[in-house]
């Protein structure tokens, strides 16, 4: 049985892009894997490609039509024979030590069970996104439910016990946010980590699912985040998680709305504390939000609600002379 099972979709990918992600595994300084290669109904070439190579450990699986990267890769976990589960998209890079660090890891660390890696950007607009750069299981669970996905997919190798125990897989409905949807199943299940070494090129191009599909994945992304708060904050009412959510997706408010959520924020930061939460880490997670707070409210009637001395201006230290520029430059101009 080889120890790790590569999950890799294809659809159509462009072919120097597909050889370069098929060539990155069968390259790997750690040799004991198997790769599955699930050919996601793709025009002949595809599967041309993949025939052309003679390494044995390489599993062709092949869907006739299109079903979707959740049933691609739910597909291949179920067919998976390895211990550890290791996923790349095809079009990119996992470079040489990726699975040689990423076992050792997780061989001295049994409570780790969904293990990410730094990702270097390559591609067309590169400098336009980002992955968490969180290393530890606290963080890396807090920012998954408060801020968004911590990880970039292709950089993640999860146990496969873990997946099987809890009847854990993709869920179509969530595509394309099918990832950020996956790890949300995860908490309470298993723990994160990350390794700060970066092991994997992540390629932004045109033609990607985060370039074509950006508005549908951000509104997937805030439909799982909203089912992760109401999970986490037991004692909000939905009204109070939507406010909420609001704050923490950047989204503008209403002079109604504002003074509703500067009161709702001191009953969010005591129900945080009871989770033993201390202020350095509420601030460390939430002081952008509430910069971008006052970034995103252009009535002069909001910034004067905003400018006003608070229990939400002084716990998150926001001076008040930053507030009055805010209050010149936002509300009056």
């Amino acid at each position: 049985m080889p120890t790790i099972s590569v999950i890799m979709p294809v659809y159509n990918t462009n072919s120097a892009y597909l050889k370069e992600a098929i060539e990155s595994v069968l390259n790997q300084t750690y040799k004991d894997f198997e790769l599955l290669l699930t050919d996601n109904g793709s025009k002949p070439f595809v599967k041309e490609m993949i025939k052309g190579y003679s390494d044995k450990r390489i599993k062709y699986l092949r869907f006739e039509q299109n079903q979707g990267p959740a049933l691609a890769r739910n597909f291949g976990i179920e067919q998976a024979k390895g211990k550890y589960i290791a996923l790349l998209d095809s079009d990119d890079v996992s470079l040489p030590e990726r699975f040689e660090k990423q076992v050792a890891y997780m061989e001295s660390h049994s409570k780790i069970g969904c293990l990410g890696t730094m990702v270097e950007i390559i591609g067309d607009d590169a400098a336009n996104i980002g992955f968490g750069k969180l290393t530890e299981h606290g963080k890396i669970e807090k920012f998954l439910i408060f801020l968004g996905c911590a990880f970039c997919n292709s950089s993640i190798m999860i146990r496969k016990s873990v997946l099987t125990k809890n009847h854990i897989l993709y869920k179509p409905e969530n595509v394309p946010t099918e990832d950020y949807g996956i790890y949300i199943d995860l908490i309470g299940k298993t723990q994160f980590a990350c390794l700060s070494d970066v092991l994997v090129q992540y390629r932004f191009h045109q033609a990607n699912t985060s370039h074509i599909n950006k508005r549908e994945q951000v509104e997937k992304g805030a439909r799982i985040q909203k089912q992760a708060l109401t999970k986490y904050l037991v004692n909000f009412k939905a009204d109070e998680i939507d406010l909420l959510q609001q704050f923490l997706t950047n989204q503008s408010l209403s002079d109604q709305e504002l003074p509703r959520l500067l009161g709702l924020m001191n009953h969010f930061i005591d129900e945080l504390h009871t989770k033993k939460w201390s202020d350095d880490e509420i601030r460390y997670f939430f002081r952008k939000k509430a910069k971008k707070l006052y970034y995103h409210t252009r009535s002069l009637n909001g910034q004067r609600i905003l400018l006003k001395k608070s229990s939400f201006n002084q716990f998150f230290e926001l001076p008040f002379y930053w507030r009055f520029l805010c209050f010149v430059i936002r509300g009056i101009f």
